[in-house]
């Protein structure tokens, strides 16, 4: 039937209309308005969804939408959008819910004229489809962060202005003056806030307050800037003039940056006349609040004008430049309470270290992933083809990497490789003689021999290195952005520091060994244009030493642990960013993984022997774990991963000790690897105190109640069964144990330094509680810490989802985002996920209906001050075994429909940590 006659009829049995659309016409709209103005006043619920995209929309059919009773958003986001989806979902009480997605914005041609593909979805046939629909258009609805603002022309006026504006800049192609933004308000986007989340943690759990952000560019670091600063200006604490802006001084070394900058930083804190300007003659006048060049900051007395801790926090742009001698002098002399960073490329070509200003390390780094999926940059098609004539397993190996004079040697002349280059570069790329390409040779010589071989077969090529004038290094970038030229074949001097966006094909015949190396490599290509869609990468994949590791290759590229890599690698890499696309042929997949599995010890035997090798003669006490895995490049995951594994019995067989176990030691060992989650320092603080003091652990009955919780939340995560008369008896035994001992506290040494959350302690809300907000627990942590478990109860017989804390008066709810078929009955498949950063959707069990006890309870909840204390995680385990939950925090009732099950929404008290909420909406559908 007719599309327009299949939407009136869902329409007319509808009870809440969901549409989701690129753009609607008023030619569109006209034909179903009277359809969905009638539903409208039968009580029906219309949420619509669509964008200012291209300017395609009509402002008029949006306005009508909203007089005639529905709800719109819009996303204002014209440079780019990935919302390309076109659909209606009709819910109805009666559980029967339809749906129909496919190719129809809303438009006279989609509508009735043109040929569109339409599918119908019913929740009797694909109720999993039905349920993500409705689950990622909430996520859209709820969550600022996906960039869809209300538009209401009667509540605010201005709405109607803004869209105007909105569709008028679209269809010009311009950008939106400051006086028109600052009407606006500014909110990170979820990358921007984990990098925002990053430097919170460095400063409230590290104490690290000069800190370095690495993001490519055009991926708004100055906005992130601007979001950090109003946080810290919020908080009123850094701030020299108290109820003021924190004096600010942000540099950099170009007049456009610092125009553009100060906007930014007006339109974050919606002040127009905040900051002044120190560049080309602007002087400022009050000091307090300077965006200066460092050509005029640094210029003869202006620097020594200012005490060096006048300004609160100093913001440094472009950070790599930091080497350069005024840079220098300005950093030397400046002692501000914050110093944050911004570079995309932290390294030099000179070699100087930036980060060595922010002790040795980078805060928050956006990853490529993250780039991808905001559409900031290129997607990606890597192609890794593999050849067992391409042999480096000879090449001599010197400080970490493969001698230059051996690469040469392997890779130049060789003409079966040669020819094998020349036909998978026909094969892959699109058109060869019209590519705009990279190649990086493995030595001065392979490039010379490359740029002969291609230009032979008409690619028009040159070889450039370390040696070749500049004029003729940037005549070559002219030339190959011209097309005079489809190739540079280059040797390291286009690693970073050149910014050629038109390349759409980079070749890579050099076996790198660093991973940033390899992104640098890989992003030279990655920059956005107008003529390019994608980029192309064709990797060479040959046999290589024990030493080199593909597998920090394909880490950076895909951002997973070498553990899942191997998975990924055998099921073709099913998880990738939107667009992006990875092609191993079967001689490559071979050698990757073989070279995956043979570069770091795996087995207990090879990891031995490899701790004995880099201990040399340090014995166990002077050799720690911190040591080996800071030095092996393996993680606590490569230790703790496998079942039953350890440290202490790794040191052991490498010859390190030759203390003998004790009696109930591998037992007690087993159990560290369950203990690694711990993440907030006033638990960490007690449980070290637990296992070093032994008079402390004596001291449990005349300890606060908190800490007493505390000690039985450690015994119960030690002992899993309960064979102690009392917690004192039970932990005086763990101490007993030397070796556990001292490995946990190992362990917790490297965990500590990976907090990845800030955690805020809830007993300022619910007394003698010892749980922190965004901190992970163990279930058989959580449930003692609430009283449900003692030494006369073992929280692990207790299995139930929600469980009713008395001690606390709260309902506590254990959640699980994705659930694995086998592991789940059908029943226990609950939708649980978060649909923004404060909103979480929860599912009852199967039975329950909305009028029995506990569910009433759930519901009135606030009005008979009962608590409601929401846990969540990812997936059932990670590489540790049973994954721990996140302490969400309390929660307060927001609405509940249907029933077996009822479906509850609750909205959160503290807001979700970025990552957390991107993981459940990723991980929900």
């Amino acid at each position: 039937p007719n599309l327009i006659r299949s939407l009136a009829s869902e329409i007319d049995s509808a009870d809440t209309i969901r549409i989701i659309v690129s753009f609607i016409k008023w030619s569109g709209l006209v034909l179903i308005l009277p359809d969905i103005e009638r539903a409208i006043r039968r009580g029906a619920h219309v949420r619509v969804l669509t964008t200012t995209y291209l300017a395609a929309s009509d402002q008029r059919a949006i306005t009508a939408l909203v007089k005639a009773g529905a709800d719109v958003r819009i996303s204002y986001d014209g440079r780019g959008t990935r919302l390309h989806a076109k659909a209606w979902l009709f819910h109805r009480r009666t559980g029967f819910h339809t749906g129909y997605i496919g190719s129809s914005n809303m438009s006279v041609q989609a509508m009735s004229e043109g040929m569109e593909w339409n599918v119908r979805l019913s929740s009797r046939e694909t109720p999993h489809l039905i349920s993500k629909f409705r689950a990622t258009f909430d996520a859209y609805w709820q969550d600022p962060a996906h960039g869809f603002e209300p538009y209401d022309p009667v509540a605010r006026p201005d709405d109607v202005e803004r869209l105007r504006i909105a569709l008028q800049v679209n269809a010009m192609d311009s950008a939106r003056p400051v006086e028109e933004l600052l009407l606006f308000d500014l909110n990170p986007y979820p990358f921007q806030q984990e990098m925002l989340d990053d430097l919170r943690r460095e400063r409230e759990v590290y104490h690290r307050y000069r800190n370095l952000v690495v993001a490519a560019t055009g991926t708004g670091k100055t906005l992130v800037a601007a979001f950090d600063y109003r946080r810290l200006a919020e908080e009123r604490r850094w701030s020299g003039t108290p109820g003021r802006y924190p004096r600010l001084l942000f540099v950099a070394h170009r007049k456009e940056i610092l125009t553009q900058s100060l906007g930014v930083f007006r339109q974050v804190l919606k002040d127009a006349s905040f900051g002044e300007l120190l560049v080309d003659g602007h002087e400022p006048v009050t000091g307090d609040h300077v965006f200066a060049s460092i050509q005029s900051l640094s210029a003869s007395s202006r620097l020594e004008a200012v005490a060096p801790e006048h300004y609160d926090i100093v913001i440094v742009d472009e950070f790599h430049h930091a080497g350069a001698l005024s840079y220098q002098r300005v950093l030397d002399y400046l002692r501000p309470k914050i110093m944050l960073g911004l570079t995309a490329t932290p390294e030099r070509p000179d070699g100087i270290d930036v980060t060595q200003w922010f002790g040795g390390r980078i805060a928050s780094e956006l990853r490529l992933w993250d780039a991808l999926e905001r559409n900031l940059l290129v997607p990606f098609h890597y192609f890794a083809v593999g050849s067992e004539d391409l042999d480096f397993s000879r090449a001599r190996w010197n400080a970490g990497r493969y001698n230059a004079d051996d690469l040469d040697e392997v890779l130049t002349g060789n003409d079966v490789i040669m020819n094998w280059v020349l036909r998978e570069i026909a094969h892959v790329v699109t058109d060869p003689l019209t590519m705009k390409a990279l190649v990086f040779a493995g030595g001065v010589r392979h490039a010379r021999f490359l740029a002969l071989r291609l230009n032979q077969a008409g690619i028009h090529s040159i070889a450039l290195d370390g040696e070749t004038a500049k004029p003729v290094r940037a005549q070559a970038v002219r030339d190959l952005r011209a097309g005079v030229i489809q190739a540079i074949v280059s040797v390291d001097i286009f690693n970073e520091g050149v910014d050629i966006p038109e390349v759409d094909t980079v070749v890579m015949l050099r076996p790198t060994e660093s991973g940033t190396v390899f992104l640098q490599q890989l992003g030279r290509g990655l920059r956005k244009t107008s003529a390019k869609s994608f980029l192309t990468v064709l990797d060479f994949v040959g046999m290589q030493r024990q030493e080199f590791r593909y597998d920090i290759r394909f880490r950076a590229l895909t951002g997973i642990g070498r553990r899942r890599l191997e998975q990924a690698i055998a099921q073709g890499f099913p998880y990738l960013p939107s667009g992006a696309f990875i092609r191993m042929d079967e001689v490559a997949s071979r050698l990757v993984l073989e070279n995956i599995k043979a570069a770091l010890p795996s087995s207990k035997v090879a990891i031995a022997a490899d701790i004995r090798e880099h201990a040399g003669r340090s014995s166990a006490i002077e050799y720690r774990l911190t040591n080996y895995l800071a030095e092996s490049g393996l993680d606590l995951a490569d230790i703790y991963g496998s079942t039953g594994r350890n440290w202490t019995d790794l040191v052991r067989m490498a010859g390190l000790t030759t203390a003998p176990s004790s009696d109930g030691e591998p037992k007690l060992l087993k159990r560290v690897a369950s203990m690694l989650h711990v993440d907030d320092k006033p638990r960490l603080d007690v449980y070290r105190r637990l296992i070093i003091e032994p008079d402390y652990v004596r001291s449990i009955p005349d300890l606060s109640a908190k800490e007493q919780r505390l000690a039985l939340m450690l015994y119960h995560a030690i002992w899993t069964k309960i064979g102690h008369q009392s917690v004192v008896e039970g932990l005086l035994a763990a101490h007993a144990c030397g070796a556990f001992r001292e490995e946990l506290l190992q362990a917790w040494e490297v965990a500590a330094d990976r907090f990845a959350h800030v955690t805020t302690p809830i007993d300022a809300q619910v007394p003698d509680l010892p749980l922190s907000i965004h901190a992970r627990y163990s279930r058989a942590e959580m449930l003692t810490a609430v009283g449900e478990g003692s030494m006369v109860k073992s929280p692990y017989d207790n299995r139930e989802g929600v469980v009713h804390a008395r001690a606390f008066d709260a309902d506590v709810f254990n959640m699980t985002w994705q659930k694995v078929e086998g592991r789940y009955s059908p029943h226990t498949m609950y939708r649980d996920y978060a649909i923004s950063d404060r909103l979480i959707h929860w599912q009852s069990q199967h039975a329950d209906r909305e009028g029995s006890a506990k569910i009433q309870r759930y519901i009135r909840h606030a009005a008979d001050g009962h608590r409601v204390l929401l846990f969540a995680r990812e997936s059932p385990d990670w590489e540790f075994g049973t994954r721990p939950y996140l302490f969400l925090g309390p929660a307060q009732y927001v609405s509940h429909q249907g029933e077996r099950p009822v479906s509850f929404v609750w909205r959160l008290d503290e807001q979700l940590p970025a990552d957390f909420t991107l993981a459940s909406q990723l991980l929900a559908g």
